[in-house]
């Protein structure tokens, strides 16, 4: 992601074992300077030195999951984007039981909201910014913007939570921080009095600001990295105390971790972060089934489905994934 915006720099990543000697390192990192500046994120191992690469995985794609007895399903950030549609496919298909958390507050929508706020939003705003405008203080469209995307989430949610119900499925929904420990640690205790197991565990919270680096503030940096990073850990951990460990770990990159995207050197870190855990957690949990989804661009819903970014990709000639394509 940094080589991205540095165009001009050599920029590379050098990996050591613990037990390297610096004259070995010393050695090493003067060949990186001088050759391959294509590599960017190499390993060194006595005369070893190896990389990354893409291989195409072929007649490998599992089947369709069969999912027998009732299976319990912990999302975080499970209300909202390409998880959203993601948690209706599973819902239908094995009626279980699903722990939905998010920070989305939804205790201050009735039902005649959301229906308004969804299928129309245009006069919903009208009126918010009415009632906002009422206080006597001046109010911009920014404000009822920003006021207006809060309570489309939680209608969102709303909505959601209904839909998964309407397929024989059960859906409980938990607001949480996944960056607080003492959120989560909250949030764990009503999963633990609601079920004695957990099957699935799919952390898909993200956060993304595209911001260069040079313009990006430590904090914003930090706020990006962690929802990935520490949400993760965070959950997981409890998880573990509450001897809630799952069967399986589905965790939600993006390709931006694997190949960068300039603006986003927050979001590859945090993304790529997860990517890394999925190699390294089954060998301390070798009964532990885990993989990372590095997704690409959604289309009609989620991160990329926003703004000008779908005219973007048409012009790079990246075909944007079909939501009833990619969910199941």
């Amino acid at each position: 992601a940094y080589s991205r915006e540095r165009s001009s720099a050599l920029v590379k990543l050098v990996d050591f074992e613990s037990k390297a000697g610096t004259a070995f390192i010393a050695n090493c990192l003067l060949e990186e300077t001088l050759h391959d500046p294509v590599s960017l994120e190499v390993g060194r191992e006595n005369e070893t030195r190896f990389t990354a690469a893409l291989a195409e995985i072929q007649d490998s794609a599992p089947g369709e999951l069969k999912f027998e007895g009732e299976k319990v399903f912990v999302v975080s950030g499970g209300t909202g984007g390409i998880t959203a549609a993601i948690v209706e496919d599973l819902a239908k298909r094995s009626k279980g039981s699903f722990y939905l958390l998010s920070r989305t507050r939804v205790d201050n929508l009735s039902g005649a909201d959301v229906q308004e706020i969804l299928s129309n939003p245009n006069e919903y705003k009208a009126r918010l910014m009415k009632e906002m405008a009422s206080t006597g203080e001046k109010v911009t469209p920014v404000q009822v913007e920003a006021r207006f995307a809060a309570l489309e989430r939680a209608a969102g949610t709303l909505a959601l939570i209904k839909r998964v119900e309407s397929f024989g499925a059960k859906a409980s929904y938990i607001n949480c921080d996944v960056t607080d420990p003492e959120s989560v640690a909250t949030s764990m205790a009503q999963i633990q009095a609601g079920t004695d197991h957990v099957d699935y565990f799919i952390h898909a919270a993200g956060l993304e600001k595209s911001r260069k680096l040079e313009s990006k503030s430590v904090e914003e940096f930090h706020q990006v990295v962690d929802v990935k990073v520490n949400g993760f850990m965070n959950l997981f951990a409890n998880l573990e105390r509450a001897n809630l460990l799952p069967s399986s770990v589905i965790l939600f990159s993006s390709i931006a971790g694997r190949f960068g995207n300039a603006g986003q050197t927050d979001y590859s870190a945090g993304n790529d972060f997860l990517s890394k855990m999925a190699y390294w957690l089954p060998t301390q949990y070798p009964t532990l089934k885990v993989m990372s989804l590095d997704w690409g661009a959604w289309a009609e819903i989620g991160m990329a489905s926003r703004g000008s970014i779908p005219t973007i990709m048409q012009h790079a000639g990246i075909e944007m994934l079909k939501p009833r394509q990619a969910a199941p």
